[in-house]
């Protein structure tokens, strides 16, 4: 169910010395922005390809990235440590002595990683509120009760997953992303331990995050319906609680929050499904688990 983007990958992996051109251009004039972007997606195609590169980016205290020139003396793994140490820049979540490149990691520890990560909100911290505020807003149903949200999870999908939704958006000309809700039968105790995935093969929210849609309970490999196989999310949440199924041994109900490329000023209404074709589609990025 993957989608073609073969064509894409070689054209990436032929131009990496053209876009790292372009992100030292970006730098000498003093455009954050180009470059920050330009740089985004030269990490993205080179992890893709397996490929090493002799750029090394960090983040200033106002988010920037800073590029070196060819004028520039070459960070050293020592002054990387300084710069975390000192608090210049955000260190890694795994390692702690390296500065950030991937969502929360460095770029080495982020290599090592072959799964998703999970971890768990604070209650009341500003995503957590984001997230909730988007699953209640949404939410539209007959039923007067109101879900109460518990828990939420922040999902770090792996560097090549991300790259493979890049080049779907890219193809497809997929420019918008909206946030969508999916749901699945939940086998295991979610919620009630800590952030992790199970390995039961009917636990269908576990597949599904760790295999970013590529796979669901008991080794499907698409839903099927009224459009035929591939993936269906809802906007409204509570269409997708009706797929929620939990074990007993948990109170929460669990719903996946994704984020779904699509068309630019698609209308999809808030009482039907969304259907994609193929996982690089889709995005999971938060377990929210709630209580009716």
């Amino acid at each position: 169910m993957k989608c073609a983007s073969n064509a894409t990958r070689s054209r990436n992996s032929s131009s990496l010395e053209v876009i790292g051109t372009h992100i030292a251009a970006g730098a000498a004039q003093d455009r954050p922005r180009v470059r920050t972007r330009l740089l985004a997606h030269f990490v993205d195609v080179a992890r893709q390809e397996n490929r090493h590169f002799p750029i090394f980016a960090r983040r200033s205290m106002e988010g920037e990235f800073f590029v070196p020139n060819s004028g520039q003396a070459k960070v050293t793994l020592a002054s990387n440590r300084q710069a975390v140490q000192s608090g210049q820049v955000e260190g890694c979540d795994s390692c702690h002595e390296h500065p950030r490149a991937s969502g929360d990691l460095c770029i080495v520890c982020d290599r090592k990683v072959v799964g998703p990560r999970l971890k768990e909100l604070t209650v009341g911290g500003v995503t957590f509120a984001d997230v909730r505020s988007q699953f209640l807003s949404g939410w539209h149903s007959l039923n007067a009760v109101r879900p109460r949200v518990h828990k939420v999870y922040q999902i770090s999908v792996p560097s090549h997953i991300r790259a493979l939704h890049n080049a779907y958006r890219a193809n497809q000309r997929a420019t918008e992303e909206i946030r969508v809700f999916h749901s699945a039968q939940c086998i295991c105790d979610m919620g009630t331990k800590t952030a992790a995935l199970c390995n039961y093969k009917s636990c269908g929210i576990c597949c599904i995050i760790r295999s970013s849609f590529n796979g669901f309970a008991f080794g499907e490999k698409y839903n099927i319906g009224r459009f035929g196989e591939g993936i269906y999310s809802y906007k409204n949440p509570s269409l997708a609680d009706v797929h929620a199924t939990s074990a007993t041994s948990t109170p929460y109900r669990v719903v996946i929050a994704c984020d779904v490329a699509v068309e630019a000023n698609l209308e999809v209404p808030d009482e039907k499904s969304l259907f994609v074709p193929c996982a690089d589609a889709i995005v999971p990025v938060f377990i929210i688990m709630y209580t009716m």
